[in-house]
């Protein structure tokens, strides 16, 4: 019911802010209006939205944390845990819509902002990481140069589960402790070639 002062009070249903605006004053308000008056939400608790690639979709499974980091709070880290695993693949991306609660108690994340999440694993699950530099490539297969002593090296097939930035995460080929070559593995694919040709009669 309208006031004596034109002001005519609007309550949402919901609690939370209002995060937009779409009425002014003079503004006819009509029933078949497309956009809503007012969107209210409640940014205590944000929805993170991540696009996971197939092939690292078996790293991600329900209730899992995940740590948020965002450029307008660097060397802090939000913490926030996978809600929904999409059920359909994006042919175009190759990737899967993966949806995480993200706690926002104190307001500082926004809506909008782009994150760089760090998936955290089991303390039980371990993997051999090695620099990339100590991998070479054959055909369709992956190798690395084993120290056998000071002067003598051994060609390992690998296999990588997972390509960083500048690193390989090993699921086949090695075991803990071994002794591998990170640096110069071409040069010593390249002198393997030189002494197999020497060989040949």
């Amino acid at each position: 019911m309208g006031q004596s002062d034109g002001h005519f009070p609007l309550r949402s249903p919901l609690p939370g802010v209002v995060v937009e605006r779409n009425v002014n004053p003079g503004i006819e308000v009509r029933p078949d209006r497309d956009a809503p008056l007012f969107v209210v939400s409640d940014t205590k608790k944000l929805t993170l939205l991540m696009a996971v690639f197939e092939v690292n979709l078996r790293k991600i499974r329900l209730g899992q944390k995940v740590s948020i980091s965002v450029p307008a709070y660097p060397g802090e880290l939000f913490q926030a845990t996978v809600q929904y695993i999409g059920q359909v693949l994006d042919e175009k991306t190759r990737t899967v819509q993966v949806r995480c609660d993200l706690l926002n108690a104190d307001g500082r994340l926004l809506p909008g902002m782009y994150a760089t999440i760090t998936v955290e694993s089991d303390p039980g699950d371990l993997a051999i990481v090695i620099p990339l530099t100590a991998v070479f490539t054959e055909g369709d297969a992956d190798f690395v140069f084993i120290a056998l002593d000071e002067n003598h090296y051994q060609r390992r097939p690998v296999e990588i589960g997972l390509r960083l930035k500048d690193k390989a995460v090993i699921t086949q080929g090695l075991e803990p402790n071994e002794q591998l070559v990170t640096e110069g593995a071409l040069t010593l694919r390249a002198e393997e070639e030189v002494e197999t040709d020497s060989d040949k009669p």
